[in-house]
């Protein structure tokens, strides 16, 4: 019994190192905002209580392969989002912004923007900017002026009308080239510049968001959106809506065997009490009393 003893906490160490090696990674962001524009819902802010006012944007069951929902939102240039009330975002230290897109758009739009043009604190993103070349998309903040701002544009194409990711973080605590990254599929591809002379850390804002045009009136958004999230913190990579399942480790066989020595330990040390006697050829038959 000794030796069965000894086997029960070898196997019990085994499965908890295991256990935890196969613990899912869990981001230790709060969701701020979630808008998945799933048909019947496009309105719906999933995480909360931020629910958006909704001038004719369609629902479309196109969406990317790896996003979580079964809906999308369709803009045509004349139809956007913006919230009901103000989204309060002040006192927040950072930001992740994720959404995916699909678009051909050639000309100037603004995907989504928080606060108004000339407010220090506002952010957003954009693509086909005078900053940056065509079919791009961007990522700013502004410290000032309209034309003052932290901004990376991507190095890629991402209106070839196919689905693809974007990601802007916002580093609070961080200027100029540290503060805006601008990651799409996953990867970071941004290329910071410096718009007009910005300078400082500026706050973030209790301000409404739009999502397709620039504060309800102009730099309309053609194409498709889904699963807008805002979170409070920095996400990596791994963290994003488009991210990979985590492949199953290699310690999954290691857990399995120890799961079933483990049941097989505790059988035997029961099918072995006093008093049980059991015929050597069957020796896994009930066990017959003396």
């Amino acid at each position: 019994m000794t030796n069965h003893r000894h086997l029960i906490r070898l196997t019990g160490r085994i499965i908890l190192l295991a256990m935890v090696t196969l613990a899912p990674r869990v981001a230790s962001a709060a969701v701020v905002a979630y808008w998945q524009f799933e048909p019947g819902a496009v309105t719906v802010d999933s995480a909360g209580s931020n629910s958006l006012t909704n001038s004719g944007v369609a629902s479309s069951g196109d969406v990317a392969t790896n996003a979580p929902g079964v809906g999308s939102a369709s803009f045509n240039g004349a139809h956007l989002f913006s919230t009901t009330a103000t989204l309060d975002l002040s006192g927040l230290t950072d930001l992740t912004v994720e959404w995916f897109i699909k678009s051909t758009q050639s000309s100037l739009a603004i995907v989504v923007e928080h606060g108004l043009t000339n407010v220090a604190g506002s952010f957003g993103s954009a693509i086909n900017d005078t900053f940056g070349a065509p079919n791009v998309i961007e990522g700013y903040q502004r410290t000032g002026a309209a034309l003052q701002a932290y901004l990376e544009k991507s190095t890629t194409d991402v209106l070839d009308d196919e689905w693809h990711h974007i990601a802007v973080t916002i580093d609070g605590s961080e200027s100029f080239t540290d503060r805006i990254t601008l990651f799409v599929d996953g990867a970071d591809v941004g290329t910071y510049l410096s718009v007009g002379s910005p300078g400082g850390f500026p706050s973030f804002l209790d301000a409404t968001l739009f999502i397709g045009s620039r504060a309800n009136s102009s730099f309309k958004y053609v194409g498709l959106l889904d699963e807008l999230r805002i979170s409070d913190v920095i996400l990596t990579a791994d963290q994003f809506l488009n991210a990979s399942p985590i492949p199953i480790p290699a310690a999954l066989p290691l857990f399995m065997s120890a799961i079933a020595g483990l049941g097989f330990i505790a059988r035997r040390g029961r099918e072995n009490k006093p008093g049980t006697f059991y015929p050597p050829s069957r020796i896994s038959s009930k066990p017959r009393a003396v």
